[in-house]
């Protein structure tokens, strides 16, 4: 009996149940589309439905610990020698640099989201929405070479080019690191083909979106949360040490909102496991705390509190549900609902994947919301014991991206090319437009290749990838390096809980860059090396 609940069988049992109701779920929400307005086929929790998600997990649970079986043999030896360093670095910092300039190229001046040029344009204004120090860092570059130039095209592929430079930088070095620190030099030659031959890697390399330099930082936690791990610590013995966490820390809770709840998960689980350095992990988190909320606290005062909405999506759709399903809602719940959006609007505006068309509608009164986020927290609190269901059914229609392995929308989340649609950011721009570089047979060769082929893994197929190698690690004895898996599953659960748009690739890019990387660290990582 106690082999049955040897621990990596029973964590194996625990993902087959919840993997067979994702199935389950996948066979009954159904999608069609009508005039552009997407409807679903409804679903229901019962006992019928639980019965068979544990039937369905009994061969669920037979095909993953047959395929972590597999994987267990899979180990790489240590070669005894390693690559020039100098030559090593140059060969592929020059690769990457030269597949993710030909993105660019073919796609000249650069890609982009709407929300990049009102954070070039006006920098301070929009720090409500987004971080002010990656604002005020994008926006700095942009104008500088503009003044350089006069160009807003050269300005903004110039842009492009330092991002590329700076996520080059960061590849190449974690790439030298892995080398150096596993002398795999299989995995290293994969890892190098996997990053200079991937479209998709090409084009978050140049596309001028916070999520690209996020995921760029979410690397570095790679050798920062090994060294401490394989320490036992130690490694925050030293000065300098403390100064990198600092910063690196910083760094990522200042490019994007949901980075400060990635780095207070990071550091709870280091303060559980390493209760010997306590008070370092604490100074280490205090002064991130007092950085964090230096321009967070100037955004506040000098434009204006962040907007309610931007934290209280999963409420908003919520409420959309019951408005788009007709629910029963009392008389002075719907008044109040109607001063924010009038009812009949918010139905016609909902959709069950995407909030922004309700967020961001034109009708929506978002400084109204945030100056009554009490009240509407209230409200919807009341509306709670009556629809809980369809609050659940909401819920799991808004994050249906982020677990499920359907790939309803393969090219979300991509940037080929420009971004002007919204009218009131592109007016500042009149220049930017988009310009062929090569001759027309290579450019339209280029185009439709990057076309076809800048796709990636759904979200929720990159999170089971995780939970795969997260199990990975209970079958190889190596739980230890558990710990680097969480800045992952950091980024999918805040996702899980501010639910944006589920299918949008961007917000889980992170997940492209890091697991190749901890694939070939876990069959690389060897205890009797590292005691």
């Amino acid at each position: 009996m106690k082999k049955i609940f040897k621990s990596d069988l029973l964590y194996t049992g625990i993902t087959s149940f919840l993997f067979s109701m994702v199935m389950l779920l996948q066979t009954q929400i159904k999608f069609t589309e009508t005039a552009g307005k997407q409807f679903i086929q409804a679903f229901h929790f019962d006992i019928v439905f639980f019965m068979q998600a544990i039937l369905l997990a009994i061969p669920c649970f037979f095909a993953i610990h047959g395929l972590l079986c597999l994987l267990k043999k899979i180990t790489f030896k240590n070669d005894q020698t390693l690559y020039s360093k100098k030559i090593f670095c140059s060969i592929t910092f020059i690769s990457i640099f030269l597949s993710s300039i030909l993105f660019l190229l073919t796609f000249y001046p650069g890609s982009n989201m709407n929300d990049t040029l009102n954070i070039i344009y006006n920098p301070i204004g929009v720090s409500y929405q987004h971080p002010l120090v990656y604002n005020l860092g994008l926006s700095c570059t942009y104008r500088l070479f503009f003044k350089l130039f006069h160009s807003m095209n050269l300005a903004f592929f110039c842009t492009g080019v330092v991002q590329i430079l700076i996520m080059d930088t960061i590849v190449t070095s974690l790439l030298w690191w892995f080398h150096k620190t596993f002398k795999n030099k299989i995995g290293t030659i994969l890892l190098t083909l996997y990053f200079v031959l991937l479209p998709i890697v090409s084009n978050y390399h140049s596309v001028l979106v916070k999520d690209a330099v996020f995921a760029g930082v979410l690397l570095l936690y790679l050798p920062l949360l090994y060294e401490i791990v394989v320490s036992k610590g130690k490694w925050l013995e030293q000065p300098t040490s403390i100064i990198k966490a600092i910063l690196l820390f910083t760094a990522t809770a200042l490019i994007r909102n949901n980075g400060l709840y990635v780095i207070l998960l990071i550091l709870l689980l280091l303060i559980i496991l390493f209760k010997q350095y306590f008070k370092k992990l604490l100074l280490i988190l205090a002064v991130v705390l007092v950085l964090y909320e230096i321009p967070t606290t100037y955004s506040k005062v000098r434009v204006m509190e962040p907007l309610f909405q931007e934290k209280s999506g999963v409420l908003i759709q919520q409420i959309g549900y019951l408005l788009h399903t007709d629910k029963d809602i009392s008389m002075k719940d719907r008044t109040y609902l109607n001063q924010i959006m009038d009812g009949e609007t918010w139905k016609a505006a909902y959709n069950p994947f995407n909030v922004d068309y309700v967020k961001w509608n034109p009708s929506f009164n978002s400084i109204y919301l945030t100056e009554t986020k009490q009240v509407f927290i209230k409200t919807w609190l009341h509306l709670l014991p009556r629809h809980f269901e369809s609050y659940v059914k909401s819920y799991i229609l808004m994050t249906y991206g982020l677990w499920s392995v359907d790939h309803y929308i393969p090219t979300q989340g991509t940037f080929l090319g420009l971004d002007l649609s919204d009218q009131n950011s592109a007016n500042p721009f009149p220049d930017l437009q988009r310009k062929q570089i090569f001759p027309t047979k290579i450019q339209k060769s280029l185009t439709t290749f990057y076309l076809h082929n800048t796709k990636f893994l759904s979200n929720g197929s990159c999170f089971w990838i995780l939970i795969l190698l997260f199990l990975l690690c209970v079958y190889q004895k190596k739980k230890e390096l558990l710990l680097l898996t969480v800045p992952l599953l950091g980024v999918w659960l805040t996702l899980m809980v501010s639910a944006p748009i589920s299918f949008a690739l961007r917000y889980m890019v992170a997940y492209v860059f890091l697991l190749p990387f901890l694939f070939f660290i876990i069959t690389s990582y060897q205890k009797k090396d590292y005691q």
